[in-house]
């Protein structure tokens, strides 16, 4: 009974997961909505252009949660995902016209034409129905199961608008600690890759304003009372832990410094820029728990201070200062975001040095034992970048147990996600010996392989080669 609940779980947890790297697809829209706004400012064009389009976020979630969960990424599956949404809401509408329809219906829309798609897209059909096969079949069960899955379902989707607006009303009559715990929560999902799940909610289902859900679509149409709990990672972002990466630097021996500066100055200016911060948090994440859980209230503290100022500004995807120089048009005394910044800069710095100093923290342990072990993957100099890293794709794959330990593989913007058959074989050493931040375990047969940046690359050569071996 044990051993079917943990199973039960790991395949719930690699869904969640799944579903979490599917949100980024549409999420990445978000930038461009508030761009729109922005030039609105000076241009009523780009602000009715914006508008309109926060009216088909359902649709573009629908989409973009089908294409990232699919198996093979094949256009029907989003065809698949627009027909259950329309028609499903439709026919929602034609017996209950006081249902909202939000980006939770159009994730439920994305979900439902997945699984439709992953499980009919191989059926066969008598040859008299030859037409009907493979895509095409899942195209009609997909538009018959949109009426009846949508007409069971919709008080689901009731309950979860009411929840938004509930949740809504709490965190408005206790702004500033909603703030904290919202800056908070997110820094406690991200370890399990869950953060995306928590800023879905509340960008697009928190609050009601006119029959706007979501927080972001709120502040983007008028609502005053939006945008006062997510600015809070402005400040973390572009000035806090760039200064706790400066620390870390600090912290190393002297005689290392050169072999990690060019890595330290490089995701401290990803972060300023780009708001990324993942690069740094994975720093010392596994290295110090502690020094995570001093970031976590570090950062529900900079939310809290950016709400008690009423600075009101959001951010969509990230929150550095590309971001920054595009919302702050449309936000409320952004020049807060600079004095808490400075405050969050000198904190992080003092904070960070002396636990490391005191803890004896070894922050770029995997990096310097992968220079001082010369690993030939990375003195190979006539290797170019596609060969190379097609060869530290083989070596990941190695170091979780090979191939066939694989049974699920994805990615997002800094780390391999993958889920094993057999968690003894993953080789931790091996792992950070080819240059990863850290190896994360979950979930008994869940794994996150923090590498940076340049993941995209890697899990392309990955994938590729995952699938070749499942083919033999």
């Amino acid at each position: 009974m044990r051993n079917l609940v943990l199973r039960g779980w790991n395949r719930f947890f690699v869904s969640l997961q799944k579903l979490a790297k599917a949100m980024l697809i549409p999420l990445m829209v978000m930038p461009f909505i508030i761009l729109l706004n922005t030039l609105g400012e000076h241009i009523s064009f780009f602000s009715t252009v914006g508008s309109y389009t926060t009216i088909y976020l359902p649709v573009i979630f629908a989409v973009g949660v089908a294409v990232g969960l699919s198996d093979d990424k094949n256009g029907y599956v989003a065809v698949g995902a627009v027909a259950f949404y329309v028609i499903g809401m439709n026919s929602l509408s034609a017996l209950q016209s006081s249902i909202p329809l939000g980006t939770f219906q159009g994730v439920v829309a994305g979900i439902c034409a997945t699984a439709i798609y992953n499980r009919a897209k191989n059926v066969s059909m008598p040859v008299w129905f030859t037409f009907l096969s493979g895509y095409r079949f899942t195209l009609l069960l997909t538009i018959v199961a949109s009426v009846f899955v949508n007409l069971l379902t919709w008080p689901l989707f009731e309950y979860f608008d009411i929840l938004g607006i509930k949740v809504g009303e709490v965190v408005l009559s206790h702004r500033s600690l909603g703030a904290f715990v919202y800056g908070t929560g997110n820094r406690l999902l991200l370890p399990f890759g869950l953060h995306h799940l928590l800023n879905n909610f509340v960008f697009t289902q928190l609050g009601e304003f006119h029959g706007i859900r979501g927080e972001l679509n709120r502040f983007l149409n008028g609502d005053t009372t939006a945008g006062y709990i997510t600015g809070g990672m402005f400040p973390v972002a572009i000035f806090g832990l760039p200064a706790a990466a400066l620390a870390m630097f600090l912290c190393t021996d002297k005689n290392k410094r050169k072999k990690v500066a060019a890595f330290s100055l490089t995701v401290a200016a990803n972060s300023i820029i780009t708001g990324i911060t993942e690069p740094i948090e994975y720093m010392f994440i596994f290295a110090s728990p502690f020094l995570y859980f001093l970031h976590m209230i570090l950062t529900g503290i900079s939310h809290f201070l950016m709400s008690y100022f009423d600075v009101r500004v959001v951010y969509s995807f990230a929150s550095g200062l590309l971001d920054y120089t595009v919302a702050s048009d449309l936000g409320e005394n952004p020049r807060f975001i600079i004095y808490i910044g400075l405050m969050l800069f000198f904190v992080y710095f003092s904070v960070f040095y002396f636990s490391i100093k005191l803890l004896k923290v070894k922050i770029f342990y995997p990096f310097e034992a992968e220079v001082e072990k010369k690993d030939k993957l990375s003195a190979a100099k006539d290797a170019d970048k596609k060969s190379r890293n097609y060869i530290l794709a083989e070596k990941y794959i190695q170091a979780v147990g090979g191939a066939d330990n694989i049974s699920e593989l994805f990615s997002c913007a800094t780390r391999l996600r993958l889920s094993v058959r057999d968690m003894s074989l993953v080789d931790d050493e091996a792992i950070l010996m080819r240059g990863a931040l850290g190896v994360s375990k979950m979930g008994g047969n869940y794994l996150q392989i923090v590498i940076g940046i340049g993941v995209d690359a890697i899990f392309k050569e990955m994938n590729e080669i995952w699938l070749s071996e499942k083919g033999k």
